[in-house]
């Protein structure tokens, strides 16, 4: 049996992430119920920045740039601020479940709109079915049992909008922030930074808005689920970072597409709630829109190297004399070890570049010397 490596350690790490943060919608609900929605906020931010700043030691404030820290700081922001909001001023604790749903739309909204930032309308158009998916998720999971019944979905919305609101307002933020912060962040994470500026967000709230404090000592399951709820956020971001430091990126991404189920799975159980099946099934549509928008991402990523590795080859020319009736035999011989080389690399690269697709390249030898090398 192999031994664990530092980057195998380190990428399991960075897997317990996403089990710290499937509880955080639980645990966020049962202090929000304990403490009030500003008040239980501004203590779970403020424990988890302390808790961060003792395990991540981040640099001095002056190693950021101004424009990381209002870009990425601002949508970081907002978004924790907004989602921990939307959980508290949930209707019910099935609606706090419905929420992790759009909540988990991000994935799918991320390679939106790199794809469109990257790639324009064509790139919109290749990620637009896995968005599609993901939302008819989100809508089994909102109908329950009546399904995709439009008119359910939106009594059930419109009952209460504003957390739905702010939850896809706060899904819209993170995949801003996914696409924008690794073109600024120049390798540096300021997260505990960015946790002080939540909590604050949440004491200024909860000190102009004349919300009353507890009148009496809080009960010791309240405590329990603020310490919880400030755990799993703070020991989820400790654990992505270490993971994102010195694990397998590629393989912590793809675990990731996992999150909705293992944040419903955990929510269910901290709040005690029986989901129906097609609560289930929009779970999986949420996943399989997320996996179809990275396949397709990949797929189109492979495709444009092919491309780009096939026009630029200084050995193109060589399949040209495979061509031409009038080279000689040595010519053809010197050409055609030129060319198994250039496609054999290529495989190879080709087959490296992703776990999950395998592209195969032949070359179509015609007689028309100008005729273009085909990929299958």
């Amino acid at each position: 049996m192999r031994r664990m490596g530092k980057s195998d350690r380190a990428t399991m790490v960075g897997f317990l992430a996403l089990v710290f943060w499937s509880m955080m919608f639980g645990f966020v609900r049962l202090t929000s119920q304990g403490f009030g929605v500003l008040l239980g906020g501004a203590l779970i931010y403020t424990l988890g920045a302390i808790s961060l700043f003792i395990v991540l030691r981040p640099s001095r404030p002056n190693a950021y740039s101004l424009k990381y820290f209002l870009v990425s700081g601002g949508l970081f922001v907002f978004y924790e601020a907004a989602i921990s909001a939307s959980i508290g001023l949930a209707a019910s604790s099935t609606q706090t479940v419905e929420l992790s749903m759009v909540n988990y739309l991000w994935p799918s909204l991320t390679v939106l709109l790199n794809s469109t930032a990257m790639r324009g309308a064509r790139g919109f158009a290749r990620a637009l079915p896995g968005a599609a998916v993901a939302t008819v998720g989100v809508m089994l999971a909102i109908g329950g049992d009546a399904g995709l019944d439009a008119g359910v979905v939106a009594a059930d919305i419109s009952s209460n909008p504003l957390p739905f609101a702010l939850t896809l307002a706060a899904a819209l933020a993170w995949a801003s922030y996914s696409v924008v912060t690794p073109r600024i962040t120049n390798g540096k994470d300021a997260t505990p930074y960015f946790m002080i500026g939540v909590a604050a967000v949440f004491w200024v709230m909860f000190a102009t808005s004349g919300a009353p404090a507890p009148q009496s000592m809080p009960s010791i399951g309240s405590i329990l689920a603020l310490l919880a709820a400030m755990g799993s956020i703070a020991a989820g971001y400790a654990c992505w970072n270490h993971g994102l430091l010195f694990g397998n990126v590629s393989r912590m991404a793809l675990a990731s597409y996992a999150a909705p189920f293992l944040s419903v799975t955990a929510s269910s159980i901290i709040l005690g709630l029986a989901l129906p099946g097609l609560f289930w099934a929009g779970v999986a549509f949420v996943v399989a829109g997320s996996l179809l928008n990275l396949l397709m991402g990949k797929r189109a990523e492979i495709t444009k190297s092919g491309r780009e590795g096939l026009r630029s080859s200084p050995d193109r020319k060589a399949s040209l004399v495979l061509l031409r009736p009038d080279s000689s035999f040595s010519h053809r011989l010197s050409a055609l070890i030129l060319v198994s080389r250039e496609f054999a690399a290529l495989r190879w690269s080709f087959a490296r570049s992703s776990n999950t697709i395998k592209v195969y390249l032949t070359l179509s030898l015609r007689r028309n010397p100008h005729a273009p090398l085909r990929r299958c």
